[in-house]
């Protein structure tokens, strides 16, 4: 039987067969999918955000804060750009010798 999305929203004995036969990892993303969050990355920690970021040139952070507003909302916590700046002077000395 085919249903929409409303309605397994607002069915938990669907929600709950589905978790019972799925697992409740499946339901959760089906859920989330059906709310309209469609970006994994929306679901990730901050902290594993902020470590991806670092591996970045500030340039393309840059550009990262364009398009996505949850990076853009992490890299205006205190002492970001500091931490960020530090990292790159570190890994740029230690190129140099």
């Amino acid at each position: 039987m085919r249903r929409s999305h409303q309605d397994l929203l607002g069915d938990a004995g669907l929600q709950s067969e589905i978790a019972r036969v799925f697992g409740q990892d499946v339901l959760n993303k089906t859920i989330s999918l059906c709310q309209g969050n469609f970006n994994d990355l929306e679901r990730l920690p901050d902290a594993l955000l902020q470590h991806i970021q670092s591996f970045l040139e500030p340039k393309d952070v840059g550009q990262l804060l364009r398009v996505s507003r949850r990076f853009w909302e992490l890299s205006q916590s205190e002492g970001y750009w500091e931490k960020a700046v530090r990292q790159r002077y570190i890994a740029l000395c230690q190129t140099r010798w």
